[in-house]
């Protein structure tokens, strides 16, 4: 039976934020539809000991000249492409979110618990963001080539807990609103990959040993893949309109 599995109650929300922003910063989405659409998830953020409400926030980053975000969704001994230091780095790895702001000055916002802090950066990542339907393709193959190894979704299906956490998830992410020129490809994508990473965290907490300490550490191995290969891909396709040239 699955007890108690460790899955997120919401989408990630560095991925909302993060696209709602390049929306806006692309001039894709006005000021106002970007507030409205934002202030759902955090009415203000903490830059040098001080509030700054989410109005102010937005003007901030064109005042700034920041022209782009990137979100990361580091875990233990993957960076998504966060580097620099400093107290925003320790913040991004407890909280498993940031988001990189791009520009003439650049900036990382990165969840705090319930608050959100931001954080001038003086180096950014380089590395580059697939194009969507490159993830696409990868994920459905990766999927595919898991499955055959792991029995972590027909696990959870055989759970009446998990499928009730499945449904809620999809019932909240149904209810996301995303900006107009996102692709219908992607929102779609963007809740398959939410789900999976469930899946693999709702595998994982199912667990049970077997007479086999080989088949389990296969397993193991396995689910953690699903995991981390999970949020890396859901990094990738939360940058759909990510420019690397500056």
């Amino acid at each position: 039976m699955i007890s108690k599995p460790q899955v997120p109650k919401e989408f990630f929300p560095s991925c909302f934020v993060g696209i709602w922003l390049n929306a806006f910063l692309n001039s894709q989405e006005s000021l106002e539809r970007c507030f409205d659409s934002l202030k759902g998830a955090f009415e203000w953020v903490w830059y040098e000991n001080r509030q700054v409400k989410l109005f102010e926030f937005l003007k901030f980053l064109k005042d700034h000249e920041v022209i782009t975000a990137r979100i990361h969704l580091p875990v233990s001994g993957a960076l998504d492409g966060l580097i620099d230091s400093g107290e925003f780095l320790d913040f991004a790895l407890a909280s498993g979110e940031a988001v990189t702001l791009l520009g003439k000055k650049s900036f990382a916002l990165v969840p705090n618990g319930t608050e959100w802090n931001l954080f001038p950066i003086k180096l950014v990542s380089k590395s580059p963001i697939p194009y969507w339907r490159e993830t696409e393709a990868e994920f459905t193959k990766f999927v595919l080539e898991i499955g055959s190894h792991i029995e972590a979704f027909d696990l959870v299906a055989k759970s009446d807990n998990a499928r009730e956490i499945l449904i809620n998830l999809d019932h909240k992410i149904g209810y996301l609103e995303f900006p107009e020129n996102q692709p219908p490809r992607v929102t779609e994508l963007l809740g398959r990959l939410f789900r999976t990473l469930a899946i693999g965290l709702l595998a994982k907490a199912a667990a049970v040993p077997s007479a086999s300490s080989k088949k389990d550490e296969i397993f193991k191995e396995k689910v953690e893949e699903l995991i981390t290969r999970s949020r890396a891909f859901l990094s990738q396709l939360a940058n759909y309109a990510y420019k690397n040239e500056l």
